[in-house]
């Protein structure tokens, strides 16, 4: 655990020196996929459309999918470089879900021993709320790491690789 936060310490100084670059001249709009794996050994595929503004803040919509949920959702992330080789980002989304991660029922299928029933538990309509941090590489690249929260009651960790259209730097 030490390592990932000096890690981070690490990746969050090093953002901040590519950040002093004042002249940005960027792409507005992109588009990235995505796929992922959630901490309960399910995977996530999902879209997200984004609108770059001139300073390094961008917003955006996110829609994703999995076994047992779907959830659309509205972004912001506030970058700390728009360098062309590593860009580290934060970013927060709240939206809507629909999943069944709040059903308590034991689970009596193959996901045996994971305390829920991901299959066929009864789906409700939740509050969603995601803080994310994340690195893109050459402008295109994005690995985000998730925190998935339903009703501040549940939540599961996600790692994604996804692959922005658009966006970047202006040659």
């Amino acid at each position: 655990m030490k390592r990932v936060i000096v890690l981070t310490a690490l990746l969050l100084f090093a953002a901040a020196g590519f950040a002093q670059n004042k002249e940005l001249n960027i792409h507005h709009f992109e588009f990235e996929l995505f796929g992922g794996i959630i901490s309960y050994g399910n995977y996530a595929i999902g879209a997200e459309a984004r609108y770059n503004f001139d300073s390094l803040w961008d917003v955006g919509i996110n829609g994703s999918t999995n076994y047992n949920s779907s959830m659309l959702s509205v972004v912001g992330d506030y970058n700390f470089s728009r360098s062309n080789i590593a860009a580290l980002f934060v970013g927060l989304g709240a939206g809507y879900a629909y999943s069944d991660i709040m059903d308590e029922r034991p689970a009596n299928n193959w996901w045996n021993g994971m305390g829920v029933d991901r299959g066929s538990g009864e789906m409700s309509n939740l509050f969603y709320l995601y803080p994310r941090i994340g690195l893109e590489l050459c402008e295109h690249i994005r690995l985000t790491i998730t925190t998935n929260i339903y009703n501040f009651k549940k939540s599961d960790f996600m790692v994604s690789l996804g692959v922005a259209f658009g966006g970047g730097n202006r040659k």
